[in-house]
């Protein structure tokens, strides 16, 4: 049951996997059906961030980093951007980080993932 909040909102917890088109769409249902329509998605989901030299960086640690920080936004937002624009309403906010624009070391797939996702937000 959504809990309510001091200023007369309601909350809840929705645990899904954000990679996974069918656990997105389950998602989205389940905080349709609890909460209504969905106004405002907040895209700020993290995962994993392995730390290598760039030699010990594999194809597969970008494409885990790639699936998480650009897949998740893209299955998100095709789950609820028709909804928002029949309804003429909607936003999305896409919360990044300071990597794209003064990479750590040894972050490589990381700050490429980032990078990757700016240009998905930009687009």
């Amino acid at each position: 049951m959504p809990a309510p909040s001091h200023d007369g909102g309601i909350s809840d917890v929705f645990p899904a996997d954000v990679t996974d088109e069918r656990q997105v769409a389950e998602l989205v249902t389940a905080v349709t059906d609890r909460l209504g329509p969905i106004d405002v998605l907040v895209l700020n989901a993290t995962g994993p961030q392995p730390e290598a030299p760039v030699p010990g960086v594999t194809w597969d640690d970008h494409i885990a980093q790639l699936n998480f920080f650009v897949k998740s936004p893209v299955l998100l937002g095709q789950a609820v951007l028709p909804e928002m624009q029949t309804r003429r309403f909607g936003r999305i906010v896409h919360v990044d980080s300071e990597v794209v624009h003064r990479p750590p070391p040894g972050r490589t797939a990381h700050v490429t993932a980032k990078a990757a996702q700016v240009g998905l937000t930009r687009s």
